[in-house]
């Protein structure tokens, strides 16, 4: 069963490779033939971006609970998770790739759990990431109006303050040095993320793993729950809204 937002991703996905098949079995052309065309096309940017936009909305501005917002991340960002989901079986081929390519040479790879979107990176070449990266990171990061409790939302505050404003700048609104944008995401999405970042299933670097282990001893999984209340809490707004 797939996560909420992620069902139309698996259709179009699903319908394009049924597609290809369907021609392959009538005779038309070879599944050599079908590879050749699915490797040798080159997609408009428009084209690209539709990966993503059916799910994450047309400037990755989720309206879905269980989709993060994507618009405004910083590039680097996105061509790590998108090099993570596409080399979800062997991260060592992603970063081997990043070494030998000076335009991605600061962009840090770390594993995630995926599910639709394994299967959607495997069909992006580099080229492919890079140009929908570019596109991505150029937007505005998107409005999104919840309520959180003032008094929960305050202990998150704190805890941010202390464990989390160094690296996750102005209240975790900024994307300085590839970091997440944390501010004004959808509060079950950043359920999901506390969840897979506690089990295991979501690769941090060190010094996150290091305070997010200190947040869990001092406070243990309310902790959590109190920052998913402030980041969750908060507005960020676009220009000209």
């Amino acid at each position: 069963m797939t996560k909420p937002g992620l069902d139309f991703a698996l259709s179009v996905f699903l319908s394009v490779i049924g597609g290809l098949i369907a021609v392959a079995a009538s005779g038309a052309v070879s599944a050599s033939e079908i590879s050749d065309v699915m490797q040798a096309e080159q997609p408009t940017e428009p084209d690209l971006v539709a990966h993503c936009t059916s799910c994450h909305g047309a400037r990755g501005d989720s309206s879905g609970p269980a989709t993060p917002t994507i618009g405004g991340l910083s590039r680097n960002y996105l061509i790590g998770s998108l090099l993570a989901y596409k080399f979800a079986q062997d991260l060592d081929r992603a970063d081997a790739l990043v070494e030998s390519d000076q335009d991605i040479e600061d962009v840090v790879v770390l594993a995630r759990p995926a599910g639709i979107m394994n299967a959607i990176a495997e069909m992006l070449s580099l080229s492919d990431i890079k140009t929908i990266a570019d596109f991505l990171s150029r937007q505005t990061p998107a409005l999104t109006r919840q309520t959180s409790d003032i008094e929960l939302a305050a202990e998150g505050a704190n805890i941010h303050n202390r464990y989390c404003e160094k690296c996750h700048e102005d209240g975790g609104t900024s994307s300085l040095d590839d970091v997440g944008i944390l501010a004004g995401r959808w509060r079950l999405y950043l359920t999901y993320v506390f969840e897979d970042l506690s089990a295991g299933n979501r690769q941090m670097p060190k010094k996150m793993a290091s305070k997010f282990d200190d947040v869990r001893d001092d406070f243990g999984d309310a902790g959590f729950q109190r920052l998913i209340d402030y980041y969750s809490g908060q507005v960020i707004v676009r220009e000209g809204s």
